[in-house]
């Protein structure tokens, strides 16, 4: 079987998961387990690592219309390449800005573009104004979103009841601007133009840069 065939399959297989999964609840943030994240450096740029904002400090903190909404990237390329699909993705970073009123709490979210989102983690001991990471197990088919879940309020600080997450109004590598905003229940998408959100990915999804055998005559 080609490898066409075979990513086609698995992103089609991807497309009938997504179409599955039910709109997001708190109910459903409140039946999901929670584990544990830890804080990292950054997750710097490198080997498997897709990384559009050039790190901290960041440059906003997510005021939105809605009042509950996800913040994340659209992840199509790294540094000018398409990525590798389908792949998985193996770890997630973001940088978390205020804390929320719920405690030490961050909600992350996968969803293929344009398909509906599907509650992925509920993470604990997130340490605010640092990059923190969880380790996922991630199918990816095609370009996808992840985002983290932030509330904030109109003219008010950023610290509702899931915090907040940093944004870039600059890009590393000149990658330009990939930022998404998501409604709580995934119905409405947006981009931020001009923002990436400061949400990074690792996996196999990088492809590899080939090494080139030359002969000198």
């Amino acid at each position: 079987m080609s490898g066409r065939i075979v990513g086609a399959l698995a992103a089609a297989c991807l497309i009938a998961a997504s179409g599955q999964a039910q709109h997001i609840t708190r109910e459903s943030i409140k039946d999901k387990p929670r584990v544990p994240a830890r804080q990292v450096s950054g997750v710097p740029e490198g080997t498997g690592t897709v990384q559009y904002d050039p790190g901290a400090p960041a440059d906003g903190f997510l005021i939105a219309q809605l009042p509950t909404d996800y913040f994340g990237n659209r992840f199509d390329t790294r540094n000018g390449s398409p990525l590798s699909f389908p792949g998985t993705l193996t770890r997630v970073s973001w940088y978390q800005a205020t804390l929320g009123t719920l405690g030490p709490l961050a909600i992350g979210d996968l969803a293929p573009l344009g398909g509906p989102l599907s509650l992925q983690f509920t993470a604990t001991g997130i340490v605010p104004n640092a990059f923190n990471s969880i380790s996922v197990a991630w199918p990816v088919g095609g370009p996808f979103f992840v985002g983290m879940l932030a509330r904030v309020y109109a003219g008010g600080p950023p610290n509702g009841p899931f915090g907040s997450v940093g944004l870039r109004s600059a890009s590393t590598n000149a990658q330009g601007f990939h930022g998404i905003q998501r409604s709580f229940n995934g119905a409405v998408s947006n981009t931020l133009p001009g923002q990436n959100v400061m949400v990074r990915v690792s996996g196999d999804i990088i492809i590899p840069v080939e090494l080139l055998e030359f002969e000198v005559e």
